[in-house]
């Protein structure tokens, strides 16, 4: 081959070469720079490091609705026991309380007991069984209908520390539209939502 030919063969291999590059590049499998974001026709192409800031909008997958199997009864009350599978997670929604279990929280499939404790005060108790999966891979939110309440200030749940017979705030989130009180969960305990602002005034 002469060398003419050679250097038309490698001209067309360079230009090819840029016309897939520059096509890939509208294309959302493109790289992702290493900061993490790129333009993608205006819209903003963002790495699986990214970590949202407590402002951003992230939208939830639709998780099952979960429902009750059977009841338990202690010395706290009357629990309903709710079946939960670990890849799929789920919703568990009663007593104007919900619990979110994303999908693949838990390490396997489990049955959770929802007991409603004090209903004066937004009070319940969460078991997991088998006890050793009562810790997530990433953090289960439970949520307290609060619109019966007059005021939200101040409101956030807290925990029951057993060891040290005291109650604890956990950091909480209120949404004063929805008129709820929700916090994002490490493991199952005993909850409730309080105000140290108004107290019972604030109901």
């Amino acid at each position: 081959m002469s060398s003419r030919r050679r250097l038309q063969w490698r001209v067309a291999g360079v230009v090819a070469t840029l016309l897939v590059l520059v096509g890939c590049a509208a294309l959302p499998t493109q790289p992702i720079p290493p900061n993490g974001s790129s333009s993608l026709g205006g819209r903003t192409a963002v790495s699986s490091s990214y970590t949202p800031s407590p402002g951003d909008s992230v939208t939830d997958p639709v998780l099952p609705a979960l429902q009750p199997i059977g009841t338990v009864t202690d010395s706290l009350g009357v629990g309903e026991i709710v079946p939960v599978v670990g890849d799929k997670g789920g919703v568990i929604n009663m007593w104007g309380m919900t619990v979110k279990i994303p999908a693949n929280a838990l390490a396997g499939d489990a049955t959770v007991t929802m007991t409603l404790v004090n209903p004066d005060k937004h009070e319940c108790s969460l078991e997991i069984n088998p006890p050793s999966m009562n810790h997530f891979s990433q953090p289960v939110t439970l949520e307290f209908d609060m619109s019966d309440a007059t005021d939200l200030r101040g409101m956030s749940v807290y925990w029951w520390d057993p060891a040290n017979l005291v109650w604890v705030p956990v950091s909480s989130t209120i949404d004063e539209g929805k008129k709820t009180v929700s916090a994002d969960l490490q493991h199952f305990s005993r909850y409730k939502v309080d105000s140290e602002l108004m107290g019972k005034a604030g109901w």
